[in-house]
């Protein structure tokens, strides 16, 4: 999927997939066989390890998105 650049303010809010806060703007992807990256120009940097911040589960599965629930941990664990 194409992307489009957005680089002055004036057409961010004009476009639907500018993001208000973008120090926070981080993109994440799965790639190779359930791993974990952060997308950084055309290139995808291995951050894997951050997933360890999510909790081991068992029967019964939770009924919610784990990765979800802890997206600001592993976003941190990414940063690091």
């Amino acid at each position: 999927m194409a992307g489009r650049r957005v680089d002055d303010d004036a057409n961010r809010s004009a476009d639907p997939f500018a993001h208000a806060g973008t120090d926070d703007l981080m993109k994440l992807c799965r790639f190779n066989t359930d791993r974990l990256g952060v997308v950084e120009g055309p290139m995808v940097i291995d951050v894997t390890p951050a997933l360890e911040v999510l909790p081991n589960c068992s029967y019964p599965l939770p009924q919610h998105d784990l990765f979800i629930e802890h997206l600001e941990e592993v976003k941190a664990r990414a940063r690091s």
